[in-house]
C-alpha cells in the first residue's frame, strides 16, 4: 500500500523520512478546452507520482498535491486559478526547506506553465546546496510525436482517456489553433491562450485514443523513475503548454 504523508502521524514520519524521498506532485487548475476537466494536469501528475510510489515503496513518500500552480496564460477562461510564477517558486523553496528531514525531495509537474517557477526555485535551492530533484516531461517518443499539439490536443486527451475516460467529453472535443514555435509561444506568453484559440485548445484531440494515452503515460513514468533513481531524465525536457 502506498504511504502518503497526509495519512501518517508525525512519529511515523520521523521514523520513515530519513530513508524516503518526498515526491511532490505540482498540478494546476485551468481550462483544458471544452472537453477536458480543469484538473487535468493535477490528475495526470498525481497518477504518475502515485505509480512511482507504488513501484518504489521503500524509497518514496508521496506528498499532498499542489493543486493550483502558475496558469496566468489561461486566465481568459472561466475556472482557471493561478498563483503566478513568483508565488509558486517561493512556495517550492519554502516546501523544500520544511522537508529537510527527508532524504530528498522530488518536485514533478506535467504543466508547462509551472516550469519557469520550478527553474527559478531550482536555481535558488541549488545555490544553497539543497538536495532537490526536478521532473517535467521530456520529448514525446518519436513513434508517437505529432506536430502542433501544445494544449488539450491529442496528447492530453489520450492520457485522460487512459486514466479517467468518464471525465472526457468526446462529444465536445474540437480542434483548436494549430502550430508551435517561437512566434506562437511569444503570443501565448504576452497575451495568453485566448488570443490564439477561442476554445482553449492548441492542437487536435480528434485522433486521441486510450491506447496512445497508455503508451504516453508509461513513457513519462519511465522518465520519472530515472529522475528518482539516477537524477537524470525529465528536468531538462520541455513538456507542453498543458
Amino acid at each position: 500500500m502506498t504511504e502518503t504523508l497526509g495519512a501518517i502521524t508525525w512519529p511515523e514520519a520521523a521514523r520513515l523520512a530519513g530513508s524516503r524521498t518526498l515526491v511532490v506532485p505540482i498540478g494546476s487548475t485551468e481550462q483544458h478546452g471544452p472537453h477536458l476537466p480543469l484538473g487535468t494536469d493535477t490528475m495526470v501528475v498525481e497518477a504518475l507520482c502515485r505509480a512511482l510510489a507504488e513501484s518504489n515503496p521503500a524509497k518514496v513518500m508521496l506528498s499532498p498535491t499542489i493543486h493550483i500552480g502558475a496558469s496566468d496564460e489561461h486566465r481568459g477562461f472561466a475556472g482557471t486559478l493561478s498563483v503566478g510564477t513568483e508565488a509558486l517558486a517561493a512556495s517550492l523553496q519554502a516546501l523544500a526547506a520544511s522537508a529537510s528531514r527527508f532524504d530528498g525531495i522530488l518536485f514533478a509537474t506535467t504543466h508547462g506553465g509551472n516550469l519557469p517557477a520550478m527553474k527559478l526555485a531550482r536555481a535558488v535551492l541549488g545555490d544553497q546546496g539543497a538536495r532537490c530533484l526536478w521532473w517535467w516531461p521530456g520529448a514525446v517518443p518519436p513513434a508517437l510525436a505529432r506536430e502542433g499539439d501544445l494544449h488539450a490536443g491529442w496528447m492530453e486527451t489520450s492520457i485522460m482517456l487512459h486514466l479517467a475516460p468518464r471525465l472526457v467529453r468526446r462529444d465536445l472535443a474540437s480542434r483548436g489553433a494549430m502550430g508551435s514555435g517561437d512566434k506562437l509561444m511569444a503570443v501565448l506568453r504576452s497575451q495568453g491562450v485566448a488570443a490564439v484559440s477561442a476554445n482553449g485548445v492548441i492542437g487536435d484531440p480528434a485522433t486521441a485514443s486510450a491506447e496512445t494515452g497508455r503508451l504516453l503515460f508509461e513513457a513519462m513514468l519511465t522518465d520519472l523513475e530515472a529522475t528518482l533513481t539516477t537524477g537524470s531524465g525529465g528536468g531538462s525536457g520541455g513538456g507542453n503548454a498543458g
